[in-house]
């Protein structure tokens, strides 16, 4: 059975998202914002409201997915380095998000661990 995030993800923008989201350097920018305490979204915000913002004048419901599905995929991201949420709410700087969680600043020793273990 599919799931909404797994849908949206396959939709075109979902695939736009994606692309822009998961770039090589991108996983550097989430930890270090999460080492100062900040959600690691936030390094998306200039990257991504050219593509959102236009859709909260046209098709809120649209917006709305984008972002929970940008939230998720972000959390898949830093779940991969082994990073927790450390905060499951903070305010986001800039005007695309409200909300989004704090990751932990370094992968958690488990998760380390388990990536040796591999």
């Amino acid at each position: 059975m599919e799931t909404h995030f797994e849908h949206f993800g396959q939709t075109d923008l979902g695939q736009r998202l994606i692309a822009l989201i998961d770039t090589p350097d991108r996983y550097t920018e989430f930890r270090a914002l999460s080492e100062k305490g900040l959600p690691a979204v936030t390094a998306l915000v200039p990257v991504l409201s050219p593509v959102l913002m236009p859709l909260e004048q046209t098709d809120l419901k649209r917006l709305n997915a984008a972002k929970q599905f940008v939230g998720r995929y972000v959390g898949t991201i830093m779940r991969k380095y082994g990073h927790t949420i450390v905060r499951p709410s903070a305010s986001v700087p800039g005007k695309l998000f409200d909300v989004a969680a704090v990751w932990s600043g370094a992968p958690s020793s488990d998760a380390e661990e388990d990536t040796q273990a591999d």
